[in-house]
């Protein structure tokens, strides 16, 4: 729930300004040097309506939280993160094994799927 009001409350600050006082972005076309982004920030705009339908759809159909109509100011990031340089990524720990990204091989016998052993299943108990 709470991550579909800030997601509303972004897709609500990324919409183009419809006046000069209003919030959200300025229009991006109309300036020479910012119109390159144009049709990424209309993309954008545009994943973010989708990806906030889905959220909603799922919290509907799946989860039933309680959306709240506005985000309270201490669930907010306060402060952002800068990073200065690339800092290396390093484990904390050496005990981590890797997982594999192949399917290990059972020397070329082939493995009955999940379904192949419930309808066996099946068979065996409707007899």
């Amino acid at each position: 729930g709470m991550g579909i009001a800030m997601l509303s409350e972004a897709a609500q600050e990324l919409k183009f300004r419809e006046s000069s006082n209003s919030s959200g972005l300025p229009d991006v076309s109309k300036t020479q040097t910012l119109h390159m982004l144009d049709k990424d920030l209309k993309d954008f705009q545009t994943h973010l309506k989708k990806l906030l339908k889905y959220w909603e759809d799922d919290n509907s159909s799946v989860y039933f939280d309680r959306v709240p109509p506005k985000v309270a100011a201490q669930d907010k990031l306060q402060k952002g993160h800068f990073i200065g340089k690339a800092v290396p990524f390093t484990l904390l720990t050496e005990d981590v094994q890797p997982l594999p990204l192949t399917l290990p091989d059972h020397g070329g016998v082939l493995q009955r799927s999940d379904s192949d052993l419930a309808r066996q299943l099946e068979k065996q108990l409707n007899m």
